[in-house]
């Protein structure tokens, strides 16, 4: 499902627009890897500076580097927030997860980089360390190299911290759209799904009707409809009266209760859980961040 979910976020649209355009407002490389440690550290040497290349060369090595990529990923499990982790050689890398209707889809990993200028001691420390590890690299090349890596300033990595988490607020929002929207080259039973349920959006719509509707049975339905959207039928209506009720919120006038019946929901306790549970907050929080209140303006 997770390959699926990093398929569909690398191919969505804007993905190589943001990721360039991070890079060219940083100046620090950005890449966006599968939530594999294997596939990470193999794609991850590929694309990085040329010391973790040389080190990534060696059995040790991919090992280290991979125990290091998984250490990232466990604090991402206990906290799915940016994430800073400095690795054996001295090198920190930024991670942030990407996640598509509640499911881990990629990792986005920014860097490496030193946060602080390095010296020759520095070098010797960490050249030390890749022997004991029994980690071969050329010892001039390894130091060019070293040399070579990117320096970011503290007031630089903070900046960076906070642009990686909305890049991945928007790769999040932006594959969530292409997953939910009809798309060319999609199975015709999932495109007749989808426009059935985006035409019948307001009406009691179960997954047995829809199936009859595009002349599947029921468990093969089931089975390529959450193959091409990653959802099971019943979360993507959820999801797409969600999106609906998000728009209709924006109407101040319109009461959250209105807003509830309007776009299918006949219960507002389940509504109110099902936005929760999509969206991060609560419908009338929502509406609060949309129409914040006014503040008077200060007297003369």
């Amino acid at each position: 499902m997770n390959d699926s979910l990093h398929c569909a976020l690398s191919q969505a649209p804007e993905t190589r627009e943001a990721l360039t355009a991070f890079q060219t407002a940083t100046g620090l490389a950005v890449r966006l890897l599968p939530d594999n440690s294997h596939a990470t550290v193999s794609r991850s040497v590929r694309s990085t500076n040329p010391l973790c290349a040389m080190i990534a060369q060696s059995p040790q090595g991919k090992t280290a580097c991979r125990c290091f990529i998984e250490g990232l990923r466990d604090r991402l499990n206990r906290r799915p927030a940016p994430c800073a982790l400095q690795c054996f050689a001295g090198l920190t890398e930024l991670a942030m997860p990407v996640t598509v209707h509640g499911r881990r889809a990629a990792l986005l990993i920014c860097g490496p980089v030193f946060q602080r200028k390095p010296t020759w001691h520095d070098f010797d420390r960490v050249f030390r360390r890749l022997q004991q590890m029994q980690i071969t690299v050329n010892r001039s090349r390894a130091g060019n190299a070293f040399s070579r890596t990117r320096v970011a300033s503290r007031s630089q990595f903070q900046a960076a911290t906070y642009l990686l988490d909305l890049l991945a607020k928007h790769l999040t929002e932006s594959t969530a759209q292409q997953l939910i929207n009809v798309q060319p080259g999609e199975a015709d039973g999932v495109r007749h799904a989808k426009e059935f349920v985006q035409a019948h959006l307001t009406e009691a719509i179960s997954m047995h009707q829809v199936a009859g509707h595009v002349g599947l049975s029921p468990q093969y339905f089931c089975r390529v409809f959450k193959a091409s959207t990653t959802m099971t039928f019943t979360e993507y209506v959820c999801r797409l009266r969600l999106d609906k009720a998000r728009e209709l919120l924006a109407d101040p006038a319109r009461r959250i209760s209105e807003v509830a019946l309007a776009v299918g929901f006949n219960s507002i306790p389940y509504f109110d859980r099902a936005f929760h549970r999509y969206v991060g907050t609560s419908p009338k929080q929502y509406r609060a961040t949309l129409h914040p209140a006014r503040v008077p303006p200060p007297k003369a």
